[in-house]
Parts: C-alpha cells; structure tokens; sequence
C-alpha cells in the first residue's frame, strides 16, 4: 500500500486501489512532468512494480519475478464510468467472497476528493 502512496502527487494522482491475493487495481491520473507533458502509464507501471518487486524479494529473502510483464490499462470516459470503475474496484473483495463489506477489506483505498470530470 505504501508502494502506491509513493509515487501519488509526483507521478500521478492516486484515486483507488485495491490489493488482492492475486492481482492489483489502481486507479490513478497521470501528472504532468517536466516537459509539460504527461507521465506514462507504461512508465508508471514499470516504476511500481520494479519498486515492489525489490521489497517483497527483500522481505521473503528471494531473488526472482514477481510480476507479470503484462498489465491492462483503460481510459476514465466520463463521471458514470470513473463512478463505475471506483465501484468495480472497491467492490472486488466482495465479489470474491473475501468480505461481506468493500469497507471490511483492508487493503484498499479510495480518495472521494479527487473527482475531476
């Protein structure tokens, strides 16, 4: 969790995540850097998950891959779908039979002050 607070108001904007046993959500709006232009997606990706990969090697004494090369990415179209997505994302837990509440699940995060659309 803090991997993703990180890099959140210097890389980008985090609005969401969600830590699962298996796999990861975030939602997350990319600042613009020093060019005026604005931070990959790919980039972002890289940087958390080489970032992630070193401490959970240093944490289980290991050397190895721990992520996968891949990562699915989409774009926010408007306020229904950012509000679907933060549902979707929040509500993943539950959807697994993890817990009966989004609330109840720890490992996730939601900013409601970063609603920009």
């Amino acid at each position: 969790m803090s991997a993703f607070k990180f890099y959140d108001n210097n890389l980008y904007n985090l609005h969401s995540y969600c830590i699962m046993p298996n796999h990861i959500h975030l939602l997350l709006e990319p600042k613009e850097d020093d060019n005026n232009s604005y931070y990959k997606i790919s980039d972002i990706i890289k940087r958390i998950k080489a970032f992630t990969a070193k401490e959970i090697n240093k944490l289980n004494n290991q050397k190895g891959t721990i992520w996968c090369k891949d990562y699915f990415d989409r774009y926010i179209r408007n306020e229904k779908d950012y509000g679907n997505t933060i549902m979707y994302i929040m509500n993943n837990p539950v959807k697994a039979g993890l817990v009966e509440n989004y609330i109840d699940w720890e490992y996730s995060y939601y900013n409601n002050g970063l609603i920009r659309m």
